[in-house]
């Protein structure tokens, strides 16, 4: 019995570096790495799956367009995929709270023009590159059709 619980751990383990190491991780400087999950998920799911790397989805990043300029320049899949980041108005209609527990500010929004409309009521999570446009737009939470940008302090 035990040597079946190691056999599934060991699994377990060389699983999890595999999926690591399949992604790439990206430090643009300001304290954080980013990698992409290029796979369609909802909001919760990219969550999920950020904190399988001991990550959220991206806080940071978001905040600061000249910090996205350059994960757009080497995280490419940006450009040309839409994504979840940790931004959302669950909680509130219309007040948009980081994942980090703090508000969106006037100075970091990036919205899509027309955005946030809140389109057919229910439109709580927030999504990067709407339209191509690199700008945000407000989507329902289990759209299932988003990649998952994903931050990790790095010291």
């Amino acid at each position: 019995m035990y040597s079946f619980k190691i056999c599934v751990a060991v699994l377990l383990i060389m699983l999890y570096s595999v999926v690591q190491a399949r992604y790439v991780w990206y430090g643009p400087g300001n304290g954080y790495v980013y990698f992409v999950i290029d796979t369609n998920l909802a909001y919760d799911d990219a969550k999920l799956q950020c904190g399988l790397y001991e990550a959220t989805l991206a806080v940071h990043a978001p905040k600061d367009r000249r910090i996205m300029k350059i994960l757009e320049e080497h995280l490419t899949v940006l450009t040309e995929e839409d994504y979840w980041i940790g931004l959302n108005d669950i909680q509130r209609e219309g007040r948009f709270i980081w994942e980090d527990g703090t508000p969106l500010t006037k100075s970091q929004e990036n919205w899509y023009p027309t955005e946030p409309n809140n389109y057919g009521r229910g439109e709580d999570c927030v999504g990067g590159n709407h339209a191509g446009s690199l700008k945000w737009n407000d989507y329902r939470c289990s759209y299932g059709k988003l990649y998952a940008l994903c931050e990790l302090a790095h010291e």
